[in-house]
């Protein structure tokens, strides 16, 4: 059971978040504990599910690339979301090439 100041009921798009970060304590957790036995590698999907506002999503990844800049060792996270925060839109987080309507994955010819 997660509790937060009482409360144990939360808005999906809380739990999402509590999800996130839940998992990212762990990875954090693995990176300062030597004896830890759990790979060092995180993948987060969803990161804006639940109905979360654009806003809040744009400060969970924030939230999670500052957490991850203090780690010492190497480690390997990977998160997709269909809206990236515009503070993380560069070479260093983006990899390959964004996707739309008219950029789909796939390339049908």
């Amino acid at each position: 059971m997660v509790s937060v100041e009482g409360s144990t009921q939360f808005s999906e798009s809380s739990t999402v978040v509590l999800r996130h970060l839940f998992h990212l304590a762990l990875l954090s957790a693995s990176t300062r504990i030597p004896e830890m036995r759990l790979p060092r590698l995180l993948i987060l999907d969803g990161i804006e599910d639940g109905g979360m506002e654009l806003e809040r999503s744009y400060r969970l990844q924030e939230i999670i690339v500052e957490e991850c800049s203090r780690f010492e060792c190497d480690y390997q996270l990977i998160f997709s979301t269909s809206q990236i925060s515009p503070k993380l839109e560069n070479d260093a987080y983006v990899v390959a090439r964004q996707f739309s309507e008219n950029s789909r994955s796939l390339a049908i010819l």
